[in-house]
């Protein structure tokens, strides 16, 4: 019997740790919680609003905290199910904005944000398109719109990249009805860039380097390690990091049908990528998608062999045991869950294996952090499946 993380459990466990995160920030006087927005040094910047989804919810909505004021700049905390954007919202510095997975907006009130140069509306329902139209195209800064799983239409989505001169990227994945329409070449605008899933998204990202020698697959690392001059450029780099690792998640935990190509064409290197990222919530969720993604089936614990396989040919075992020696016990743990997923793959066991996987894990298992070591041993039960790896198991104790 193999043990992983199905999608219920997911959550159960995200939010745990995230509460766990806030007690203890709590109790060391530590306001700048790291679930509460995340990013280890573009989204702690002022003049950034707090974003609140499903996964990071947590503690913060139960405060009934909805207010612009917060002690590095402008902030705004939500509820992402019944938020409405407040009309007379006073934080007119606000340059990023995020309600994701909300029942709903006020799109008047987001139009009127003209500061703004970042909107993700992400997984919101009941979005009245037909305003966000009339008035989204109105804002002078907007660099980057997120628009993913929800019901944009194409001619909401070509418009506004026509319209709005300041859009650079619009980030559309699983959108269904623009992936069910056959004319996908309707979508190209001079100068914009559209990310759906049925584009090369590596391809469309490294056409934002001047650097045309910038190859596909390396342009999240190339940026990473460069940080060009370019204000902008960082800007929206570190922004689609952070939202391509939030879309991916939850497209990995709804568990779409006919998504195995993407996932074996690009998404599990998107990730892995993304695991690669300075910055650590989005390194932690990347890893928790692997773990996600990987299981097709929860009721029969049954793992895609093809989805594992790809990970670890991509290098994706090596990476995750990097960030589960990492000192950060979110990484830890969300490495730990990748781990044990994958390992029920017989192939990935070996790998693990032989790449000190055991003494990793078995040194995870000893973590005074509860869900640490829970998610350690699922690894080793998982790798003590097989017969080769039970004696190494014992001698790590």
């Amino acid at each position: 019997m193999v043990k992983f993380q199905s999608r219920k459990s997911t959550h159960k466990r995200q939010r745990q740790y995230f509460e766990q995160k806030k007690r203890q920030q709590h109790s060391n006087g530590d306001d700048d919680a790291e679930g509460t927005h995340g990013s280890a040094e573009y989204h702690r910047t002022p003049k950034s609003l707090d974003i609140l989804s499903l996964l990071n919810l947590a503690g913060e909505a139960k405060g009934g905290n909805s207010g612009c004021n917060n002690a590095d700049g402008p902030a705004l905390r939500v509820s992402p199910l019944n938020y409405q954007v407040p009309k007379d919202m006073h934080c007119g510095q606000l340059e990023e904005i995020g309600f994701m997975d909300c029942m709903s907006i006020d799109e008047v009130a987001l139009g009127n944000v003209m500061s703004v140069r970042f909107l993700s509306v992400a997984g919101t329902r009941n979005t009245k398109w037909s305003s966000a139209l009339h008035l989204w195209n109105l804002l002078p800064n907007l660099i980057c719109l997120d628009v993913s799983r929800t019901d944009v239409t194409s001619a909401v989505v070509v418009r506004l990249m026509s319209t709005t001169p300041s859009l650079k990227v619009v980030c559309a994945l699983n959108c269904p009805n623009l992936e069910e329409e056959s004319n996908h070449t309707a979508y190209k605008v001079k100068g914009k860039l559209l990310l759906p899933l049925f584009s090369d998204i590596f391809k469309g990202v490294a056409s934002l380097f001047a650097d045309t020698t910038v190859k596909d697959r390396d342009a999240f690392s190339e940026w990473s390690s460069s940080k060009s001059g370019n204000k902008n450029l960082n800007d929206t780099m570190t922004w689609l990091e952070w939202i391509l690792s939030h879309t991916l998640l939850r497209i990995a935990e709804t568990n779409p049908q006919g998504l195995d190509t993407f996932w074996l064409k690009q998404g599990d290197a998107l990730l892995l990528s993304l695991m690669r990222s300075s910055q650590v919530d989005v390194q932690e969720r990347a890893a928790t998608g692997l773990a996600t993604f990987v299981v097709i089936d929860d009721e029969n614990a049954t793992v895609d062999c093809g989805r594992a396989e790809a990970v670890m040919q991509d290098g994706g075992i090596r990476l995750l045991l990097d960030l589960a020696k990492s000192c950060r016990e979110g990484l830890q743990s969300e490495a730990a869950k990748a781990i044990a997923n994958l390992s029920v793959n017989a192939k990935v066991a070996k790998a693990v294996a032989e790449g000190g996987g055991i003494n990793i894990l078995a040194d995870l298992a000893r973590s005074m952090n509860r869900l640490v070591a829970e998610e350690a041993a699922g690894g080793l039960w998982n790798l003590s499946v097989g017969e080769e790896h039970k004696g190494a198991i014992g001698e790590a104790g």
